[in-house]
């Protein structure tokens, strides 16, 4: 039997708590035997469940106790933790965030003994507003050809390791190649097809900009994006269009096991339309704040936003960038 058990208790059971309150509980530990105690935890913490695998992270920690327990005893150790902001809970098809207390005593040479208590936390009313965001290094002009050399590399080492395996007979090289070859195979089908459209259309700038004022790079709360592409060419283009997306998107396993599973929440396509000189634009409308989940990424489980810029060009591989988005609640409108 582990020399400890300890037993968190909240003082109101049930509880639906705003973010900010104080979540009040006791933790309850009963000692067997003499023993000591590195340190007695307890946290807020979110956590993950649905179609991926489970996920956690501690939001915020207290230290209780530090010190040897004497066998036979019992002791109570009040707490008062504020409810989280940041995550907001969610329940979706894939995913669902929710929220826990954890105690956890780091007893040395033993089992560490552990209690969770699931604790609900609501935003009444949610943020209404909306604060879109993204990497300006993302929509910076890249390098294709140098992605394209790397990914031979890639490629080229991933055989060489092979022919060595083979060989040698060597098992552990046959591991080292497998990630090198997959990782070139990746780097080719990402950037061979975008710089074959850039041989017919000449370089391509992709431009992203929100509506009203405020700095051009600084995150804003406004009812639509602004998409631009510029060309030097537009010889076979069939059509340029602007994609907005919000999904939900899980892991489920590991490995070789791993098994990726998407579920869509919101699509909007766009037409860029000309506006001279090579330059076309489109005004992408953000859905209303609260209509769909912000961002959110744990290990196994995101719900994504992105904008994608497409160039159709017929009989030719097609120009592609993605822009991964950052949604986050903002002040209400008043």
């Amino acid at each position: 039997m582990a020399n400890s058990s300890i037993q968190v208790v909240l003082r109101e059971p049930g509880r639906v708590y705003r973010p900010g309150e104080l979540i009040a509980g006791v933790v309850h530990v009963r000692v067997h035997a003499e023993c000591k105690c590195d340190g007695l935890d307890v946290a807020v913490a979110f956590f993950t469940h649905g179609k991926g695998n489970t996920a956690t992270k501690q939001i915020q920690a207290f230290r209780l106790f530090v010190g040897t327990w004497a066998g036979g005893t019992e002791h109570q150790y009040p707490f008062e933790i504020p409810a989280p902001r940041d995550p907001l809970a969610y329940q979706g098809t894939l995913l669902n965030v929710a929220f826990r207390i954890e105690a956890r005593a780091d007893v040395p040479w033993a089992i560490d003994p552990k209690s969770v208590v699931p604790v609900a936390v609501q935003h009444d009313p949610p943020p209404s507003g909306l604060v879109i965001s993204w990497n300006e290094k993302l929509l910076a002009k890249g390098n294709n050809t140098g992605c394209l050399i790397f990914s031979a590399v890639l490629l080229g080492l991933s055989a060489l390791v092979m022919g060595i395996a083979a060989i040698q007979l060597e098992p552990g090289a046959i591991g080292l190649a497998c990630p090198l070859g997959i990782f070139g195979i990746i780097g080719l089908a990402i950037t061979l097809p975008r710089a074959l459209a850039e041989r017919k259309l000449g370089a391509v700038e992709m431009g992203l900009r929100l509506g009203g004022g405020g700095g051009y790079r600084e995150p804003q709360e406004e009812g639509q994006l602004f998409v631009s592409i510029k060309t030097q060419s537009t010889e076979g283009v069939s059509s340029m269009t602007a994609t907005l997306e919000i999904l939900e998107q899980v892991v489920r396993g590991s490995g070789s096991n791993a098994t990726t599973h998407r579920h869509p929440l919101h699509s909007l396509r766009i037409p860029l339309v000309a506006a001279g000189n090579g330059h076309y634009e489109a005004r992408v409308p953000l859905p209303p704040p609260g209509q769909f989940p912000y961002s959110f990424s744990a290990p196994s489980n995101q719900i994504i936003w992105r904008l994608t810029g497409h160039v159709d060009i017929a009989g030719w591989p097609d120009w592609k960038k993605v822009v991964p988005l950052t949604a986050k609640p903002g002040r209400a409108r008043v």
